[in-house]
């Protein structure tokens, strides 16, 4: 595997991609209303956003890993020290609001919004559309729109070539180790 990821970024002079996904839906496997469930969403987005791991060593340097980087203006790029490939390497529903909770927030019909991204698929051949449609489960329950969310899933292209990979790793333990703190938060609140 390391001889075929040196090959790749020889070839390519680009990192390989590490995918990281994360599915979010109720507990119980139901629904929950849609804007409550997108705010969560969100705020799930911003919190793996600041994660950040300290005190990781990589080739004798201290680094601290975290999937935005250090640039000013903020950047996601690896050159700004952050772990995502590119701006263009987060991928769901959320993208329709700009990942930004003051957005979704102003959003009079955010169900609307996403049932008409997920039609669009003249814009580039249903590449887009088809994305959406696959990362999002909408119910129509009091209504002919969405209004319900029954599932989740926000994609993360980190950089996967051999040198980022101890931060990588790093920073995908210390995301497990916040999903269930949540997780058994949720479960002593719900």
């Amino acid at each position: 595997a390391e001889q075929s990821a040196l090959n790749w970024q020889a070839l390519t002079k680009q990192p390989r991609v590490r995918g990281v996904r994360v599915l979010l839906t109720p507990y119980d496997g139901s629904f929950v209303e849609l804007r409550p469930g997108l705010e969560q969403a969100m705020d799930l987005h911003r919190s793996l956003l600041r994660l950040q791991v300290e005190n990781v060593t990589i080739e004798g340097s201290q680094v601290t890993p975290r999937l935005q980087g250090s640039c000013d203006p903020p950047s996601m790029m690896a050159s700004c020290g952050g772990l995502l490939l590119e701006t263009e390497a987060l991928m769901s529903p959320l993208l329709l609001w700009g990942y930004s909770k003051e957005a979704l927030a102003e959003d009079e019909d955010p169900g609307a919004k996403i049932a008409e991204a997920i039609s669009m698929r003249q814009i580039d051949l249903g590449i887009a559309g088809t994305a959406l449609a696959d990362s999002v489960v909408l119910f129509n329950r009091t209504s002919h729109k969405p209004d319900s969310l029954g599932a989740i899933m926000l994609s993360y292209s980190l950089d996967g070539s051999l040198e980022a990979e101890p931060a990588v790793v790093a920073w995908e333990r210390a995301a497990a180790a916040l999903f269930e703190e949540m997780a058994s938060r949720q479960a002593v609140e719900g």
